[in-house]
């Protein structure tokens, strides 16, 4: 429906707003759920933890309902429930808010939890909200090193800068201990030289610096597209894995010389760079500066995109010192709107006595984790991974296939206070936008901004920040889908 506002002061007549497409609710009479579990969470050592869930009465009447948690260990994929306590609310007043303690769960070392917390209402108006969940872990926390290889020994080479890994090979660009002609090395995850390469004749002085891949292989023996700098342009190349042979196919132009830290969205086709003390600059092949923002006063020299649903973050390698004694920091960043999280991570290795950065690059479910790989220019130059998070391997069940239908599915949980969960379904390739906007109509948050996108079914996550990285507050929102030609509109609620 339209809905049509008209302010008469007695004096001046005309005051008015009119907005279209308005949906109509009525108030929910019963509705309670679990809004969050705010313990066990994360990462923590071994040891006795309570089980705390946030039990609230989104509704108008006072309930009696159950509230049930459960946490299983899910350590080498097998799911075993160690912790089942139910809670009984009566008369929960309408507005509830309450951390419930269910009880007392023992953690063991080196093992990885999950926790369900979820009501019970016979008669509740909206079960997207019931339920709350959270992994936890005793194991690896995110930043610690958990593998280190030697390149320096295999490959001769003490100028080791840039690397990329495919899941199975790292790429390593060298600048052959200070002489010309520069390298390219492939090496296995055993640090086995695989292949030794000639940087082109223009690639002098230190060469080649950090290294990107866009993901794609042009055969199952070829890698193509890497792309590195050693100037004001991004050579891009690809790489023969049976003959050992490089071809350099020609380069497109960058904001810096050189673009240093380099790290590629495959996505978005966006490259990400900076160099030293530099601002940091997103561009792609045709667009030398679509956004510039501040350094903070790091000093950039790898770069590495990560599309892990809370983010997509770009994680930036430079020469500073956490604390660690090393000059191995990771900053990571936003991607979208470029904003700095304030989070750094800290690697420490043990390879050398000394830590200097290099390229960096990511790799999804590297022995069931997600790792951030750096190039350290010590003694000896060498590879480390540090991890980003641990992949606990739930297993889902098949999805039946059934022909596709334009939609945007209900978001869950709503309301929401984290996070929310958004999933659409697209009947052709086309552009695709999806995007949440406030009660007044301001854009609030874009989510997907795609001139093309395959049809499919597609879910993506909103964590409650704008586009420049602020929690909204409460209120009402709505999220809208945009795509061949048409649109479908979704309300949210946020809770705080």
């Amino acid at each position: 429906v339209r809905v049509y506002f008209y302010f008469d002061d007695f004096y001046t007549w005309g005051y008015y707003a009119a907005f279209d497409n308005v949906e109509l609710f009525e108030p929910i009479e019963h509705d309670v759920g679990c809004s969050a579990v705010t313990s066990p969470v994360g990462a923590m050592p071994a040891g006795y933890y309570d089980v705390i869930g946030r039990i609230r009465n989104f509704g108008g009447n006072a309930e009696t309902f159950d509230a049930t948690a459960q946490v299983w260990d899910t350590t080498g994929g097998a799911w075993t429930e160690i912790f089942n306590q139910t809670a009984t609310f009566t008369a929960f007043a309408v507005g509830g808010d309450s951390f419930h303690n269910f009880g007392t769960v023992t953690f063991g070392t080196d093992s990885y939890y999950y926790t369900q917390i979820y009501t019970a209402l016979a008669g509740d108006e909206d079960p997207g909200n019931d339920t709350a969940f959270a992994y936890s872990w005793t194991a690896l926390v995110t930043g610690d090193v958990i593998f280190e290889m030697d390149v320096e020994t295999p490959t001769g080479d003490n100028h080791c800068l840039g690397v990329e890994f495919d899941g199975t090979y790292f790429y390593v660009t060298g600048g052959n201990s200070g002489s010309d002609p520069n390298k390219v090395y492939v090496l296995d995850t055993l640090g086995t030289l695989i292949w030794t390469m000639d940087q082109p004749a223009h690639s002098t002085d230190w060469g080649w610096r950090d290294i990107a891949w866009d993901g794609v292989y042009a055969g199952p023996d070829r890698i193509d597209t890497l792309y590195a700098s050693v100037n004001n342009n991004v050579d891009k190349f690809g790489i023969d894995l049976t003959t050992g042979t490089l071809t350099n196919y020609g380069s497109f132009p960058g904001p810096l010389s050189p673009n240093r830290a380099l790290a590629y969205d495959e996505d978005d086709n966006w490259f990400f760079t900076a160099s030293w003390l530099s601002d940091c600059y997103k561009f792609d092949k045709t667009n030398s500066n679509i956004q510039q923002v501040g350094n903070p006063g790091y000093e950039m020299y790898g770069a590495a995109y990560d599309n892990y649903y809370y983010g997509p973050w770009v994680w930036w390698h430079s020469q500073d010192d956490p604390g660690t004694g090393f000059q191995l920091q990771i900053e990571q960043m936003e991607a979208i709107a470029m904003t700095w999280t304030g989070v750094i991570l800290a690697p420490v290795v043990t390879m050398s006595a000394t830590g200097v950065a290099g390229g960096l690059c990511y790799w999804s479910n590297f022995r069931g984790m997600d790792v951030l790989f750096g190039m350290n220019q010590g003694t000896p130059d060498h590879i480390y991974g540090a991890i980003l998070r641990v992949l606990l391997g739930v297993e889902e069940e098949p999805i039946k296939e059934t022909p596709l239908v334009f939609r945007l599915n209900n978001i869950a949980p709503n309301p929401v206070r984290d996070r929310a969960t958004v999933s659409y379904t697209t009947t052709r390739t086309g552009p695709v936008s999806l995007k949440v906007y406030d009660s007044a109509g301001r854009l609030v948050r874009t989510l997907v901004d795609k001139q093309s996108e395959n049809p499919g079914r597609k879910t993506v996550y909103w964590n409650g920040m704008d586009n420049n990285n602020r929690p909204v507050t409460a209120g009402i929102y709505f999220c809208r889908l945009t795509a061949e030609e048409r649109t479908a509109t979704k309300k949210i609620v946020v809770v705080k």
